[in-house]
């Protein structure tokens, strides 16, 4: 009872123009993670500012920011589902595998290491950031290749969406930026 007067009291003689304000919410939720707009913002960034710098009208701009708010909370989505699997499989990837990844990249695209770097950064990743996010797709390879057991490519590939189709259904997921 005195709880209830108490806070009667402090709602009594709370000024009228009061009001809350929405500090982060929730987007989506993958098994046991939640994943907050702040989150999805920021791995966003990069994908926003190159909408930004090649979109001047507004509504497009709008539409292109909104798609990849989107997209990339699907991608973290997936990320965090691959990152449970991989543990509860004991699949890692160490240092030196992301090394050999990101060398790999460069070569691919004909770049040293730090014009690859200076690329990265030109597209809105820092450097740990983009080893996380080459962290993330060899782990995932790793995943897709226990599934396919071959290093075909096309099938390496289908055994990556076969895999996050299945970690989906596997647990509670709920995406509250999707269309």
């Amino acid at each position: 009872m005195r709880r209830s007067l108490t806070l009667a009291l402090a709602l009594a003689l709370a000024p009228a123009s009061a009001h809350a304000t929405t500090l982060d919410r929730v987007v989506a939720i993958a098994g046991d993670h939640v994943i907050l707009l702040s989150e999805v913002q920021a791995r966003a960034k990069p994908y926003v500012l190159l909408a930004a710098q090649q979109e001047k009208d507004s509504l497009a701009l709008a539409r292109l920011t909104t798609k990849a708010l989107r997209e990339t909370c699907e991608r973290m989505i997936d990320e965090t589902l691959v990152e449970d699997e991989a543990n509860r499989q004991h699949v890692v990837v160490d240092d030196d595998e992301v090394d050999r990844a990101i060398a790999s990249v460069a070569t691919q695209n004909g770049l040293t290491l730090t014009e690859l770097y200076r690329e990265a950064h030109n597209q809105g990743y820092d450097a740990p950031t983009y080893r996380a996010e080459i962290r993330h797709q060899v782990l995932e390879s790793k995943l897709a290749f226990r599934i396919a057991k071959v290093s075909d490519a096309s099938k390496i590939e289908a055994a990556r969406k076969q895999l996050l189709a299945d970690l989906r259904a596997r647990v509670y997921v709920e995406d509250r930026l999707a269309p």
